[in-house]
């Protein structure tokens, strides 16, 4: 069974969408979309620490309305 993984763009990114950090910061690795911060994405951590990482140091889960 093969997988088809789809590539984001930019303005593919809503609000609230949830990913995971390929690289812990702090010891979390889940994040949520705050806003763009070109040309970095600002997301929260699940502590509620807000910080701006590149768009591919997070695998980004499929965002569902």
């Amino acid at each position: 069974m093969k997988l088809k993984l789809k590539a984001m763009d930019n303005d593919e990114l809503q609000e609230g969408q949830t990913g995971t950090l390929k690289k812990p910061y702090l010891g979390y690795r889940h994040v949520e979309f705050v806003e763009y911060d070109y040309p970095r994405v600002r997301v929260q951590l699940s502590s509620g620490l807000e910080i701006s990482v590149w768009e591919d140091e997070v695998i980004w889960d499929e965002y569902y309305e």
